[in-house]
């Protein structure tokens, strides 16, 4: 697809990795939170559903940390859901 053809919206989803060229109108929100990571060894990044926290880790700061040497591990989503009850045998964990 030529570089005319592309659009910078990739739709209901968030921007991937490689995606980062596509992104951008979030230059100083990816800067302040590189910033904060560089600075803090633990950053909670919260916001509503749909505000873009994928797309300005996948295809921001990651890109950014890379580019500036840092190695990058996966990242993870944490759940508000609590797993099933389970009872517990008193003395153990």
């Amino acid at each position: 697809m030529a570089a005319a053809d592309q659009k910078p919206y990739v739709g209901p989803r968030p921007f991937g990795r490689d995606e980062k060229n596509l992104f951008f109108g979030r230059d100083r929100e990816t800067r302040d939170l590189c910033s904060l990571v560089v600075a803090h060894p633990i950053v909670l990044l919260y916001a509503a559903s749909g505000a873009g926290k994928s797309s300005l880790l996948n295809a921001g700061l990651i890109p950014l940390l890379e580019a500036r040497g840092y190695e990058v591990l996966p990242s993870a989503r944490v759940s508000g859901r609590a797993g099933p009850a389970r009872a517990s045998t008193p003395g153990t964990w």
